[in-house]
């Protein structure tokens, strides 16, 4: 549910309404739980106070809870720095459930402990969960089990599990509401910006550049679908929070670029913002210049020649050689092949708090086989860019040797 909907309850419960009209019209009744998605930088509290109504439509529902979800890195990082936002505030106040998203990226066992203690000070009602990538069992926040057909496998069904049996009716699991208090609705505390480009395609490395050196500190969120220049116009969903942390998934069904920000109220001003985006999206497909980082290359890292990419550099994570050993042999030493490895290593880096990114993308090995790489964009980026973005690459990369291949760097004996 887009911030931009949040405020009107006029539009959310007509929408609710059309859905429990459609659910008893229809003979299977389908219906047992409506979850919400709202915005990343909505304020819960007006929803909440709608469904919280006990007349008109809304007297057929019940609002069981209200879960947020925490980028925990990037809320240390903002205490750090003492700039956390108002609107992280009200989050946090409305939850019944808070997961602490993202443990993957604090490692401290005293950041974990400063930030499970700031966030109870905020709402000590809630219950915290940790997770990584989202990842938590259904049933923890809903009523639900996994069917007895698949329980008796006796197999790990925690997230993964696909069809879900409602257990008796819903329970609520809401704590009494914060005390009544005005609250700022989503088109009064945060502005957002859309530029379109109907045959238009955006230069992942300008957008990098664009991050690293003039993004507006007020800027929260970054959304929508791009083609790419550097993959020759492949439609690409992009999604940034956390002020740099991004991700990528290739898409058959947008064309164009539509990008949407969503930030703080005064955040930054169209008239500058608006023709940066622009510029981010000039020219056209062209074959890389030959612009080649090789000096950068880390000692872990190969080049890979190019199969659809243009516009930079395509490299890939291969530790074997450094040990003398065959690339073959990655998933008996570490359980998981170069290729898994590489998809890996691209997720890492682009959730890191640095502000640059790389793309998965297909090359062609010294052997002539085909092999997943990074595309560094390093055409359209400038040199304190493109090395900061080799040193997380590094960085990275160390840590996924450590990490996964650990064996390698092992004695024979074990040691």
């Amino acid at each position: 549910m887009c911030c931009s909907h949040g405020a009107s309850k006029d539009d959310f419960s007509l929408a609710v309404t059309k859905i429990l009209e459609a659910d008893s019209a229809s003979s299977a009744a389908y219906l047992d739980y409506l979850v919400i998605e709202t915005s990343g930088v909505s304020d819960p509290s007006p929803l909440v106070a709608t469904l919280d109504q006990r007349w008109g439509s809304m007297h057929k529902v019940q609002l069981e809870s209200v879960v947020a979800v925490l980028d925990s890195a990037a809320v240390l990082e903002q205490l750090a720095t003492d700039t956390i936002p108002a609107a992280l505030h009200r989050q946090l106040e409305w939850a019944d459930t808070i997961l602490l998203n993202k443990m993957d990226l604090v490692s401290s066992p005293d950041a974990q402990q400063q930030l499970a203690s700031w966030v109870g000070s905020v709402n000590c009602q809630a219950r915290l969960l940790k997770c990584s990538m989202g990842k938590v069992a259904l049933p923890v926040l809903l009523n639900v089990e996994a069917p007895a057909s698949t329980a008796a496998t006796g197999h790990d069904t925690s997230y993964q599990q696909q069809c879900w049996e409602v257990v008796g009716a819903p329970e609520s699991r809401r704590q009494e509401s914060p005390e009544p208090r005005t609250h700022a609705h989503a088109s009064e505390a945060f502005q957002t910006e859309s530029m379109e480009l109907g045959d238009g395609v955006l230069w992942i490395g300008r957008l990098c550049e664009w991050v690293y050196r003039a993004m507006p500190a007020g800027v929260l969120r970054l959304k929508g679908y791009a083609a790419i220049a550097e993959l020759g116009g492949q439609p690409m969903l992009i999604q940034m929070s956390g002020g740099s942390r991004f991700s990528f998934e290739l898409s058959n069904q947008h064309a164009g670029v539509h990008l949407v920000l969503v930030g703080e109220r005064d955040g930054w001003e169209s008239q500058v913002v608006l023709p940066q985006l622009r510029e981010l999206c000039g020219g056209s497909c062209s074959p890389c210049s030959g612009v080649v980082a090789s000096a950068f290359l880390p000692e872990l890292f190969e080049e890979l020649s190019p199969r659809n990419a243009v516009g930079g550099t395509v490299v890939r994570f291969e530790p074997m050689r450094k040990f003398g050993r065959e690339a073959g042999e990655a998933r008996s030493v570490s359980g998981v092949d170069l290729d898994e490895a590489n998809e890996m290593l691209a997720r890492v880096v682009n959730m890191s708090t640095a502000p640059v990114f790389v793309l998965i993308v297909e090359g062609i090995d010294g052997a002539g086989e085909p092999a997943i790489g990074l595309l560094v964009p390093s055409q359209s980026v400038g040199e304190e860019v493109l090395g900061a973005l080799w040193r997380v690459l590094e960085d990275k990369g160390e840590w996924l040797l450590q990490e996964s291949f650990q064996a390698l760097t092992q004695c024979a004996c074990g040691w």
